[in-house]
C-alpha cells in the first residue's frame, strides 16, 4: 500500500541526532528540474503544469499517458485547474507546496504542487485514486487506495460490524482558567475564547516510525481530497496550513495500543511543542496528529479529544480516518452524520460510524457538521458557544 520510506536530508540528519528546530525549517526554494525531452511529455508534465497555471487559472492541460504501458491504453486525459486554494503544505526538504481544486478525466480532484511533484487526487466510492508526476521522470505513479472493509473485486461483500472510533470527553487545554463559575460541572471544556484572528487553522500529522511511507503519499490520500473541502467551502477565508513531521525522537517512536495512548499522546504533544516553541497551550486552532501503522487503540482505528488538540489515526482505517479524527478535534460529531445518493449510489459522510461494506464514502462533511466546524473555529470550543452558533451558513 506504501511507498518507499522517506526522503532524507541534513536537517533530517540533525533530527536523527541532535533533535534540533533544524528539522522543523522551511525546506530549499524549488529545485530547478532536469533537463526535459521535447518528445517525452511525461517528463515535461510537472513544467506544463506550472506554465499552465502561471498564465492564469483556470487551465486545461492535457495529461499524458505512462509510455511504459502499451499504446492502447495511453489514452491523453484532461486535467481541468479550476483555483488556488488557500492551503500550504509543509514537509521538510521540500519548498513550501500549493494546493489547487480541479476535475481530473471528469471527476472532481485535490491537486498538490510540492518540489518536483505534482499529486493528483481523486476520491472515489472505496477509497482514493492518486496519479503523480515527477519532474524529469518517465515514470508516472498511478495507485488506488481501496478501503480496508471495501470487497474486493469479483467477490460478493460479507456485511460485518466495523470498529468505531473512540471520542473522549473534554480535552486537555493548558489555558487560561474557564470564565465559567462551575468548573466541576463543565470539566475541561470551557475555556476563555481566544482572538479569533490571532491563529490561522493549523493541521500537523506526526508519521509514527513504524510506518514505512512518505510524507507526501500519507497527504495525497489521506489529506488532500478534505483539506480540498476544507477550503473551498468551510472556510474559504481562511488560510490553512498542513505540516508533516517524522523521524523525532521522543515522539514518533512513543508506544501506542493501549487505553491511556491519547492521554501519553497530549504529554507529548505539550513537551515537543514547549520544545520547538509551537502554539500549543495558546490556541485551539492547532491540531496534532499521529499517524501510526497499526490501531492507537485495540478497539479503534482512531481516537481524538473532542474539541481538543490531539488525535491518532491508523492507516489500517479508511482514507478518511484523518478527516474524521481531525473533525471530532474541530466539533464535529458522529450523530450529525449524513447518508446520502450521490451519482448512482448510497455513501455516508465523513463523520460516520458502523456502516456495512456496500455503502461508500461521500467523502464530505455533513452540512451541520460542517456547519459546527465553521463555527469552532469562528468562535472557539466552548460547547454552548458551539451550539448557539452553529447556524451558520455553508456554502456550495
Amino acid at each position: 500500500m506504501f511507498l518507499p520510506v522517506f526522503r532524507s536530508g541534513p536537517c533530517l540528519l540533525a533530527a536523527l541526532l541532535l533533535a534540533t528546530p533544524c528539522a522543523f525549517a522551511h525546506g530549499p526554494e524549488h529545485p530547478l528540474p532536469p533537463a526535459v525531452p521535447a518528445d517525452d511529455p511525461v517528463s515535461g508534465f510537472v513544467e506544463a503544469f506550472d506554465k499552465a497555471v502561471a498564465a492564469g487559472l483556470p487551465a486545461d492541460i492535457a495529461v499524458p499517458g505512462d509510455v511504459h504501458r502499451p499504446r492502447r491504453d495511453v489514452a491523453a486525459a484532461q486535467l481541468v485547474v479550476q483555483d488556488a486554494l488557500n492551503i500550504e503544505v509543509d514537509i521538510p526538504g521540500m519548498p513550501a507546496g500549493r494546493m489547487y481544486r480541479g476535475l481530473f478525466g471528469g471527476r472532481e480532484a485535490a491537486i498538490t504542487r510540492i518540489g518536483t511533484q505534482v499529486d493528483i487526487s481523486v476520491p472515489v466510492r472505496d477509497g482514493v485514486d492518486v496519479t503523480g508526476y515527477t519532474a524529469g521522470s518517465p515514470d508516472v505513479l498511478r495507485e488506488r487506495v481501496r478501503n480496508p472493509d471495501a470487497p474486493a473485486a469479483g467477490r460478493r461483500p460479507v456485511p460485518r460490524p466495523r470498529d468505531e472510533s473512540h471520542v473522549m470527553p473534554g480535552w486537555p487545554f493548558d489555558m487560561d482558567p474557564p470564565l465559567s463559575s462551575e468548573p466541576a460541572s463543565l470539566g475541561r471544556g470551557v475555556r476563555a475564547i481566544e482572538d479569533p484572528l490571532a491563529y490561522s487553522p493549523h493541521f500537523f500529522v506526526l508519521i509514527h516510525d513504524d510506518l514505512d511511507a512518505r510524507p507526501l503519499h500519507i497527504h495525497s490520500v489521506f489529506a488532500a481530497w478534505w483539506l480540498t473541502e476544507l477550503a473551498r467551502k468551510i472556510l474559504p477565508a481562511e488560510n490553512i496550513r498542513m505540516s508533516y513531521r517524522y523521524r523525532i525522537p521522543g515522539v514518533t517512536d512513543m508506544p501506542y495500543g493501549y487505553p491511556e495512548a491519547l492521554d501519553n499522546w497530549h504529554e507529548t504533544v505539550k513537551a515537543y511543542a514547549e520544545l520547538y516553541g509551537l502554539a500549543h497551550g495558546k490556541t485551539y486552532k492547532h491540531k496534532y496528529l499521529l499517524m501510526s501503522r497499526d490501531r492507537p487503540m485495540t478497539d479503534a482505528f482512531g481516537v481524538a479529544f473532542e474539541g481538543g488538540n490531539e488525535a491518532m489515526a491508523s492507516t489500517e482505517g479508511r482514507v478518511n480516518i484523518v478527516a474524521h479524527e481531525f473533525g471530532h478535534t474541530l466539533g464535529a460529531e458522529h450523530g450529525l452524520a449524513e447518508r446520502r445518493y450521490e451519482g448512482w449510489w448510497w455513501c455516508v459522510t465523513n463523520m460516520a460510524t458502523g456502516t456495512d461494506d456496500l455503502i461508500g464514502d461521500c467523502h464530505r462533511f455533513s452540512y451541520d457538521n460542517a456547519r459546527r466546524i465553521r463555527s469552532y473555529l469562528r468562535h472557539g470550543p466552548d460547547p454552548e458557544v458551539l451550539a448557539e452558533r452553529s447556524f451558520s451558513m455553508i456554502l456550495n
